[in-house]
């Protein structure tokens, strides 16, 4: 089975349709990084946007996504 990168990892798990914040990014893929590659994969393209979240302890942190649009005639997901 071929290895697969953080920055696959993160890019397949956001295509999917997920979002991630950077304790779930360490938790998920045992990866700190999150910022780094998420700037690495804008970088190339990859169309990620970000939100700012309060958490319930008051502190903010960033939720990243992919926004996914569903297109009426095919009914499927796609992205922006």
């Amino acid at each position: 089975m071929p290895h697969i990168t953080q920055e696959e990892a993160v890019e397949n798990y956001l295509r999917a349709g997920n979002t991630l914040t950077r304790i779930e990014c360490l938790n998920l893929f045992h990866s700190i990084e999150l910022p780094r590659i998420v700037f690495d994969l804008k970088v190339k393209g990859v169309p990620i946007e970000s939100e700012i979240v309060k958490g319930e302890n008051g502190k903010r942190y960033s939720r990243y996504f992919i926004r996914l649009v569903k297109v009426e005639a095919s009914g499927q997901l796609q992205f922006v």
